[in-house]
């Protein structure tokens, strides 16, 4: 059969308020990961909306997106009574964290070079009920920018060179 895809931008906002969970207790629950984004699709701007042949079956379908430059981005799936959906964040970033006792520090490159980044920062959140930001830093000559590494922390999102790498945190 044919199924219908629509790959939209997403602002880093709203992006964010879309993980948003409510219970803590719940967070890691697979029954929880099923649940749609609570987003409101027909204000974002979309990207493309175009239809690909899944008719193959016990195979994958390989799909070109037409994504042309670096963002976030949501897709989704709709083939019959069947639903997928995701982000995508794509950037030239690439940010690789360590955590030393109750420190988090982010290394951040330009994948295109290979070389550290100057400039940017590094911001931690807590998406417990809502948005909260927790610690805020600046990418040093070295590419490295450190926060607190706090227990209540859902995701560090680093931003460099006009771009965004988001960093899972306490997720199973």
């Amino acid at each position: 059969g044919t199924a219908t895809l629509k790959l939209y931008t997403v602002s880093e906002e709203r992006f964010l308020n879309a993980l948003v969970y409510k219970n803590k207790k719940d967070k890691n629950k697979y029954e929880t990961k099923l649940q749609r984004f609570p987003l409101e699709k027909e204000s974002l701007p979309l990207v493309a909306n175009f239809a690909v042949d899944v008719s193959l079956q016990g195979t994958s379908t390989r799909v070109t997106l037409p994504i042309q430059k670096p963002g976030i981005y949501y897709l989704e799936g709709e083939q019959g009574k069947y639903f997928g959906e995701m982000f995508l964040v794509v950037s030239n970033i690439a940010t690789q964290v360590k955590q030393q006792g109750n420190t988090l520090t982010a290394w951040t490159v330009d994948s295109r070079t290979g070389q550290h980044v100057s400039g940017g920062e590094v911001v931690e959140y807590e998406l417990l009920k809502k948005k909260h930001e927790l610690a805020r830093a600046s990418i040093d000559n070295k590419g490295l920018g450190s926060v607190a590494r706090l227990a209540a922390g859902d995701a560090l999102l680093v931003h460099a060179i006009g771009e965004v790498a988001v960093v899972p945190l306490n997720y199973a």
